[in-house]
């Protein structure tokens, strides 16, 4: 059973190593594919944990977000937003506005909202403002203060 950060579009790469073509012939057809672009689809294969489930995998962070009804994205971007690590999953509702942090290890079904506890580890503030940045650095907004910031319900996007 493999605990790795995959995304849907680390698919095809995939799949492609799997049909023989090495991340060299991929990058190649790209290239050919999106002229004058360097690596347009960031995918990234994960052959190697099929092979071996205690492989460690090469993405770092997934990054998701929720689109209500099969709706595109919205202009205003308010849609909501998650970044997560291998431990810690952290979800941005902007429209709400709602911020929620879960150890994805110790609660899979993320049931116990970490930033409604009265105070985080500093392990938990840690993952909290690491992945607060990097939220803000894909999608824009405001980084981390350094403290434990405003809680809300604890729905699920």
């Amino acid at each position: 059973y493999c605990h790795q950060l995959i995304n849907a579009v680390d698919v095809w790469r995939t799949v492609a190593n799997i049909a023989g073509l090495s991340d060299s012939d991929i990058d190649d057809v790209i290239a050919t594919a999106y002229p004058g672009e360097s690596h347009p689809i960031d995918g990234l294969s994960f052959l190697a944990q099929i092979e071996d489930p205690s492989a460690v995998g090469a993405r770092e962070l997934a990054f998701s977000e929720f689109f209500p009804n099969g709706s595109p994205p919205p202009l205003t971007y308010q849609h909501p937003r998650t970044v997560r690590d291998r431990i810690y999953k952290y979800i941005r509702k902007v429209s709400y506005p709602l911020e929620q942090l879960y150890n994805v290890v110790d609660d899979p079904e993320e049931t116990d909202d970490l930033l409604l506890h009265a105070s985080l580890t500093r392990e938990e503030e840690e993952a909290f403002c690491r992945l607060q940045n990097e939220m803000s650095a894909l999608s824009g907004g405001q980084g981390c203060a350094g403290t434990k910031l405003r809680a809300g319900p604890t729905k699920k996007p």
